[in-house]
């Protein structure tokens, strides 16, 4: 009789250390014997068994293995077993404290129970990884400042490799630094800020109080002009200096504005006229009306012909000698961009109008009338018309007062009330020239034109009556006379 045929493999079944090895029934067969060598004499009597469990394996191996069938007409050849024990990859690392800096990261995991090492890498790619062996930290540098940055970390051993752990974090600020004060520009009414460069700075923020949040942004420019100031008053401002990286802490500077030089009085280089001067808030005006050119008499009118012309209260000398001028608004402007009493200036000036006033001075606007009352009265409302409850007037007004002036000068009629002449600016009431040529209110109001035009035929004018300490602000036809003081550049 011939032995039994060989048996043919089954389906194993592996685990990490152990695979159960599986083969089939052979017809005829009394037993079988399995081994790890293809040597049948050593081998192990499986009896009528077809499985055999191996213990003690290494994982992620690959085995061969030997079974027979065998009967009492002999042993068939060997059928040849291959299985792998299973992987067993070590845990996940768990994620440490890194340690960040503006260019670096020093990544840190913990420790894994069975790992051999460790592969870290920037991407979620094992295969391009580098290893790190046992190590459970990894520098990483040329990074850049205040910057997320992800990274991935496996663990591996024999029996496998682990899914990746995801580490997370930012590099630090690295913030410019804080911006040196450079030299400022004051004037009366502006400051220009200057502040050195900072290395590494892409910008620059500046502001009046200490809060970044709402700093006005310079860009890469190391200047900032700050206008509308108040003479001789010391500013405080604050400086940033910004980068990707972060913020500086804020430079703080300070700069006084300059103080306004008023002399006591000025000679009018034209005539030789001396007019008496005086300093209000951070206005240099004149003290006394302006006197200057060719008396005409009425009813004729002052006119464009390269000549200044005035009226005398009366038509008489002397009131212009004591008292100042009276002048149409064309006149006073001198004819300006085409400006005349019944048309507008075209274009109408942006800066300081000269008119009749001597050089380095110029004919105040209504804003510079309302600079000079809101310095005398804070409370003053620049954008009322008419009449307006006001402590000003009084200290605007002379406090000469009839009868106790009468006749060396034009006093106010009395009750000149509330007039102290605190200001200095002495006000006095020298009546004005109307169309129809006639000449009144001497005594009883001070009326002084500005600038500022309201319409083509009106300008804004101040005035200040005997009988109250108001002001009145308002509109007139620039065809009357008024008196006009000037105010230094």
């Amino acid at each position: 009789m011939n032995p039994p045929a060989a048996s043919t493999t089954g389906t194993h079944v592996p685990s990490v250390t152990q695979i159960v090895w599986n083969w089939n029934n052979v017809t005829n067969a009394a037993g079988y014997k399995w081994n790890t060598t293809n040597d049948y004499a050593s081998a192990i009597d499986m009896g009528i068994a077809i499985t055999k469990t191996e213990t003690g394996l290494t994982c992620n191996s690959n085995y061969t293995r030997y079974a027979w069938a065998y009967s009492i007409c002999g042993n068939s050849t060997p059928v040849t077993l291959t299985e792998s024990t299973s992987l067993n990859p070590p845990a996940v690392p768990i994620p440490g404290n890194n340690l960040p800096s503006a260019a670096q990261v020093i990544w840190n995991w913990n420790e894994v129970i069975g790992a051999i090492g460790y592969k870290w890498n920037t991407i979620n790619d094992y295969a391009s990884a580098i290893d790190i062996g046992t190590s459970t930290t990894k520098t990483e540098i040329g990074l850049t400042c205040n910057t997320p940055y992800t990274r991935f970390v496996w663990a591996y051993n024999a029996c496998g490799t682990s899914i990746p752990v995801i580490l997370n974090q930012t590099t630090s600020l690295d913030p410019p630094a804080s911006p040196l004060a450079g030299n400022h520009i004051p004037s009366p009414f502006q400051i220009v800020w200057n502040w050195n460069t900072v290395s590494n700075a892409i910008g620059y923020k500046w502001n009046i109080i200490n809060d970044y949040g709402n700093a006005t942004d310079i860009g890469t420019s190391t200047t900032m002009t700050e206008t509308g100031l108040i003479c001789d008053t010391v500013y405080t401002r604050y400086i940033w200096a910004y980068s990707t990286c972060g913020i500086s802490s804020p430079t703080t500077v300070s700069q006084s504005t300059n103080a306004i030089t008023c002399p006591s009085y000025i000679t009018d280089s034209r005539d030789g006229h001396n007019y008496s001067t005086v300093l209000i808030g951070c206005q240099c005006w004149m003290s006394q009306n302006l006197n200057i050119g060719t008396e005409i008499n009425t009813p004729a009118y002052q006119t464009n012909n390269g000549v200044i012309e005035k009226f005398c209260y009366n038509n008489s000398p002397e009131y212009c000698d004591d008292y100042g001028g009276l002048y149409q608004w064309a006149e006073m402007v001198q004819y300006l961009n085409g400006a005349t009493n019944n048309t507008s200036w075209n274009p109408v000036p942006t800066g300081n109008v000269q008119g009749i006033c001597p050089s380095g001075w110029h004919v105040p606007t209504d804003n510079e009338w309302c600079q000079m009352i809101t310095f005398l009265d804070p409370d003053w409302n620049c954008a009322q018309i008419n009449w307006q409850v006001t402590n000003a007037g009084g200290k605007l007004k002379s406090n000469a007062t009839y009868p106790n002036c009468y006749p060396t000068i034009v006093c106010w009629y009395i009750p000149n009330t509330g007039a102290t002449n605190s200001s200095g600016f002495n006000a006095k009431p020298v009546g004005i020239w109307t169309v129809g040529a006639l000449f009144c209110n001497q005594k009883y109001y001070s009326q002084f034109r500005n600038a500022t035009e309201l319409s083509e035929t009106q300008s804004m004018t101040h005035s200040m009556a005997y009988n109250s300490t108001n002001v009145d602000h308002s509109p007139t036809s620039k065809e009357c006379g008024f008196a006009v003081r000037c105010v230094k550049d």
